[in-house]
Formats: C-alpha cells, sequence, structure tokens
C-alpha cells in the first residue's frame, strides 16, 4: 500500500528520469568501440530499474486497489481475530482484566483505519469509475465509510474504546437484587415472561434497570467524546455519523418510522385497552 499511496506522479517522474539517464549510458557507451565491463553493469542496472518503475507506473487503478485490498486483509485478520477472541473471554468471565485485553485488542485494530494516506487512496479509488469489478467497487464503498469514521484523534479513539469497554463490563456483571435474592438476566426474563403476578414483574423490571445509575456517568462521558469525534471528522454529531457510516439516510428512516406508527397505532392502542380492561 505505501507504493501504491506515493502517487502516479512520482512514479512518472522517477521513469522519465530514469529513461535519461539510460539514454545517457547509452550515448556514451556508443562513442567507444567497446563497452567497458563495469559500464555495461551499469547500463543493465539503469535499464532494469527504468522497467520495473514503467510497469508500476502502467498498473491501473483497479489492480493497485485490488493489491492494497489483499494486503489490507492480511493485517486485519489477526487483529479481528484476537479482538472477538478477547471479547468473548471478557463476556464469559466478566473480569475487568479481561475487558481491559479486549479494549487494547480492539484498539490495535481500529488504528488500522486512522490512516490518512490509506484513506485517501480509497477515497481515490471510489471515486475513479474505474473499479470494473462490482465487488471491488462494493469493498472501496465499504472501506471508505470504515476509514471516515477513524479520521479522529488517536488519543480521542482511545478514551472511547476503553469507556465503551468499561461499560459493557458493568452491564455484564450487574445482577439485580429481588427480594433480597441477587437474580441472573435469565431469571429476570423468565419472571417477567411467566409472572402472573403485576406487582413482582415491575419490581423484577425496575430492578434489573438498576444498572442505570452505576453506568450514567461513564455514559455521559462517551456521549460527549463521540460527539467531538464525530465533530472532527466534519459531523454536526455521533448520530448523524452513525447514520452515514450505516449507509442511512435520515430523512427516509425519519419517513419509515412514521410509516410504521400510523399503521400501527390504532391496532396497538385496540389491544392495549383490551389488556388494561
Amino acid at each position: 500500500p505505501s507504493r501504491v499511496l506515493s502517487g502516479e506522479g512520482g512514479q512518472s517522474g522517477r521513469v522519465a528520469s530514469g529513461a535519461t539517464r539510460n539514454k545517457g549510458v547509452s550515448c556514451a557507451c556508443m562513442e567507444g568501440e567497446k563497452m567497458r565491463p563495469g559500464a555495461r553493469y551499469a547500463f543493465l542496472i539503469l535499464l532494469i530499474a527504468g522497467l520495473v518503475s514503467f510497469i508500476s507506473c502502467s498498473k491501473g487503478i483497479e489492480m493497485q486497489f485490488k493489491e492494497f485490498v489483499d494486503a489490507h486483509v492480511a493485517k486485519l485478520q489477526p487483529l479481528e481475530k484476537e479482538s472477538n477472541l478477547a471479547y468473548w473471554q471478557a463476556a464469559i468471565s466478566g473480569k475487568e482484566a479481561d475487558y481491559k485485553k479486549y479494549s487494547e485488542a480492539q484498539l490495535k485494530m481500529e488504528k488500522l483505519y486512522t490512516n490518512t494516506e490509506e484513506f485517501a487512496f480509497v477515497k481515490r479509488a471510489k471515486e475513479s469509475l474505474k473499479l470494473k469489478d462490482p465487488r471491488l467497487q462494493r469493498t472501496a464503498d465499504i472501506l471508505y465509510l470504515r476509514y471516515l469514521g477513524n479520521q479522529t484523534d488517536s488519543l480521542l479513539l482511545k478514551q472511547m474504546i476503553d469507556i465503551a469497554a468499561a461499560v459493557e463490563n458493568r452491564f455484564t456483571v450487574y445482577r439485580p437484587v429481588i427480594g433480597g435474592k441477587e437474580m441472573t438476566t435469565n431469571d429476570v426474563y423468565r419472571i417477567l415472561g411467566e409472572e402472573k403476578n403485576s406487582a413482582r414483574r415491575r419490581e423484577t423490571w425496575e430492578a434489573s434497570k438498576g444498572v442505570g445509575p452505576i453506568v450514567l456517568d461513564s455514559l455521559l462521558q462517551l456521549v460527549k467524546l463521540r460527539n467531538e469525534s464525530a465533530k472532527k471528522v466534519g459531523f454536526d454529531n455521533f448520530y448523524a455519523m452513525s447514520l452515514t457510516l450505516a449507509e442511512q439516510n435520515e430523512d427516509e428512516l425519519v419517513k419509515l418510522f412514521a410509516e410504521l406508527d400510523e399503521m400501527t397505532r390504532e391496532p396497538f392502542l385496540a389491544m392495549k385497552s383490551g389488556l388494561d380492561a
């Protein structure tokens, strides 16, 4: 990717320079009756260098992008595997140390998408209209959005990942106390789904929301950091950025939910009225 990202202009300059040097060597050799071994060797070196530069320069954007994707996947795969396994272990154990490992693994993976030069190349490939393979064009679209969301401060990125992991850790280990007994998430779901006593169901539901005050300050801090990060990338807030990165249009989304509300409001009210009677 670093060779690709150097730009075509730089390569062309080296080709032209190599061609000029080759011409100079050829003329010098033609002036004598014999080419000395050293001069012959230098001529071959310059000729090979010129050919290599010419081939690289002649490589189309589609081939460059395909090579970039292959190299990117090779770097991403082990990091993604490490992150997923770390998350699995953290979710099973609930240990703070395991969530810290997950946070570190996640950060390493996210940092792949902070490279500004690679982002510029992906953007150029995406907008070139020369990716004839529809799979490559779709890959370019997805990679562009992936890089776009991470064109922010590295320290800010680390803070967001650390706080998000810590919040998830607190959600995972939280156990509501109902009637003096600590309940698991499965216990809560069972009571809410099977219990006939409304008062007990309400007590269980409210107790399950007791994690709110525990994560409140961290969540507010995370919201602030995410909005700050989104503004650095050019969005009004994290909500607007999230919709764009998910390839969703805010106006269309609002219209869709308005239509769903209109279609389901009366049937819902009729059903609720029957339940409340």
